[in-house]
């Protein structure tokens, strides 16, 4: 099972790469679509496995990788945070949190923590 939530990793960081490429080419994003997709993946491998604690690690390690990840791709630096998001879940945190990276911490560590429990 542990293997199927590091394969949450890989699949983050093939969508940032594609999101990456996407802000390039001035395409817009349909943050619904592919958070809603996320979500259904997400689900369906926690009911397949039996197990919330793989579904909330696909949930919870998507910001401390998705996020790097798709700053790293476009240039900027990892911690890069954007004020022309157009992603409510941005919108949110950048509110919540005002600014601050330390909730990429946070998220990571309590990921590291479900991963411990597979």
């Amino acid at each position: 099972m542990i293997a199927v939530a590091l394969l949450s990793i890989v699949i983050n960081i093939l969508m940032a790469w594609w999101h990456s490429v996407l802000i390039k080419n001035r395409r817009p994003i349909k943050h619904g679509y592919w958070g809603g997709g996320y979500f259904v993946l997400s689900s369906f491998l926690g009911v397949f496995f039996a197990s919330i604690p793989l579904f909330l690690f696909f949930i919870i390690s998507r910001k401390p990788v998705f996020d790097p990840a798709l700053n790293l791709f476009r240039g900027k630096k990892w911690n890069h945070i954007s004020r022309t998001t157009t992603s409510m879940i941005d919108d949110i945190h950048v509110s919540l949190f005002d600014d601050g990276h330390w909730y990429y911490y946070l998220y990571a560590l309590i990921s590291i923590s479900i991963l411990f429990t597979l």
